[in-house]
């Protein structure tokens, strides 16, 4: 489970150590994330659990999207928006009506969140999963 505090896409590999270590220089303060809605995304065909954004989140994100576009990456620039993906390519007609938008969760879960990563996206054909190439604590 993760969430995502800024999007790049692809990166060359080439590229990678620069980002690290531009990443490495980011400080940013631990925070708490109350995954209290489920959503369903009809345009991505994803079902998730979001939060709030906290702020100490929010000014992470943020600084992450600079050192990205520091480096001539173009990340994501979509307000950052804290979800747990929980099913991906649902066909909304599957969906029963009240899944449909979104709704509370029963039991909202609650994380505190104390490093984040750099990860890459392995996309196989049946599965997704990530690896890990290098993480940073949080104060």
């Amino acid at each position: 489970m993760h969430v995502t505090l800024c999007f790049l896409g692809s990166v060359e590999d080439s590229r990678i150590e620069a980002l690290r270590l531009s990443v490495a220089g980011v400080h940013a303060s631990a925070l708490t994330l109350t995954f209290d809605r489920i959503e369903f995304w009809r345009e991505a065909r994803v079902l998730v659990a979001t939060a709030q954004p906290a702020p100490a989140g929010l000014a992470l994100a943020k600084s992450l999207q600079q050192a990205a576009s520091d480096l001539g990456l173009a990340p994501d620039r979509k307000p950052w928006r804290p979800h747990v993906t929980l099913a991906r390519s649902v066909l909304p007609k599957l969906l029963p009506a009240a899944w449909q938008g979104e709704r509370p969760l029963a039991s909202p879960l609650t994380l505190s969140v104390s490093s984040f990563f750099l990860a890459e996206s392995l996309v196989g054909a049946q599965s997704r999963r990530y690896a890990t190439l290098a993480s940073w604590p949080l104060r």
